[in-house]
């Protein structure tokens, strides 16, 4: 975003009424007051956020695949 367009948003947010919305869906930044400026969000973050996830829940998302690995793992042969 522009520097004019945060001091606007800054000087809006002094008001105890003020309400900005943030839609990573539509990856949106607007308000009530008609401001409404797009921005770019890398698709793995997007999800990320649309999801609510971390770094763990990712890891955790191969839970099958890791233990699959883990116990043919333990079957191997070591020389």
């Amino acid at each position: 975003m522009e520097e004019e367009e945060i001091t606007l948003l800054l000087n809006r947010a002094q008001a105890a009424d003020y309400e900005l919305t943030v839609d990573v869906q539509t990856q949106q930044v607007r308000d009530e007051q008609g401001f409404a400026k797009t921005f770019a969000v890398d698709p793995y973050w997007k999800e990320m956020l649309m999801n609510g996830w971390d770094e763990i829940d990712v890891t955790l998302g191969y839970d099958e695949a890791i233990q699959t690995f883990e116990d043919n793992r333990k079957t191997a042969v070591i020389f």
